[in-house]
């Protein structure tokens, strides 16, 4: 379901400290935000690219985990992954 929803459609990646603090929320579209993965694999794959000049991050952080969103201000979580 989210691989078909959010490569046709869109979905948020929120970037966390190790406590859950969000950091920041992109959307699957944003320039920042790039598929990896081959359609159709699983586990699905996103490389997200930051940079100290991003006006919507604050520094320093220490990002350990993502979770997918289905829009901008849910807070229920389509998926999580921790490192």
């Amino acid at each position: 379901m989210v691989t078909r929803f959010g490569k046709n459609n869109g979905v948020y990646l929120e970037l966390q400290e190790s406590d859950g603090t969000p950091v920041i929320r992109l959307s699957t579209t944003d320039d920042r935000v790039s598929w990896t993965h081959t359609d159709g694999d699983n586990p699905m794959e996103l490389e997200v690219t930051l940079t100290g000049t991003d006006s919507d991050l604050s520094l320093p952080v220490t990002i350990t985990q993502g979770e997918l969103y289905p829009d901008d201000v849910s807070t229920t979580n389509l998926t999580s992954e921790k490192q």
